[in-house]
């Protein structure tokens, strides 16, 4: 189908990208699509190891040529963060990174990809939860991207790409990403 040849394109642009791109699995579990993918957190497999049929994920990481992905959960949060950056003198770092590549994810939230600079000791971390423990911001190691479509995700919905593509995704300073990360943790 039309679907397969994109999700094909999307995952060839995210290797070539030098991504660490993976098949997501189609029963809504958000989980890669493989019987094991921990050992893929360090060795970037070759591209024609798997078929994509529902969807693309990439690990975040030293693998994926320091990538970050930010994920924000929550719509009215990520909305308080762009006029938060804005109004704290971060609005061009947040608008370089949305160029670069963002999603909006089958939840109404939004997906960043972007490049951290190679001294950063890259972690897997959740930024600001809610007083009930639900995620609103986090870096997360596994990341579903578009065009992944509804049976990826429990809601039966798509991702969608906003802006951007992954041979754009936008990059940052230490200086740059310790101070998104401080705005991120106001939300806490």
């Amino acid at each position: 189908t039309a679907h397969d040849y994109q999700l094909l394109d999307e995952a060839q642009a995210a290797y070539t990208a030098g991504l660490c791109v993976l098949p997501v699995r189609a029963d809504g579990t958000k989980t890669p699509d493989c019987p094991s993918w921990h050992q893929y957190k360090v060795t970037r497999p070759p591209l024609k190891t798997f078929s994509f049929r529902a969807g693309i994920g990439v690990i975040a990481g030293p693998v994926s040529g320091h990538l970050e992905a930010w994920d924000f959960d929550d719509t009215s949060t990520f909305d308080r963060f762009i006029e938060s950056a804005h109004k704290s003198g971060l609005g061009e770092v947040v608008d370089r990174i949305r160029q670069g590549y963002e999603d909006e994810t089958p939840s109404g939230g939004r997906r960043w990809l972007v490049h951290y600079p190679v001294t950063v000791t890259w972690q897997d971390c959740t930024l600001a939860r809610r007083v009930d423990k639900k995620t609103l911001i986090e870096l997360p190691t596994w990341n579903i991207l578009a065009p992944s479509n509804g049976t990826t995700h429990p809601s039966g919905k798509p991702y969608v790409r906003c802006t951007g593509s992954f041979g754009t995704i936008g990059s940052y300073s230490i200086q740059e990403r310790e101070a998104l990360i401080e705005l991120a943790r106001s939300f806490d």
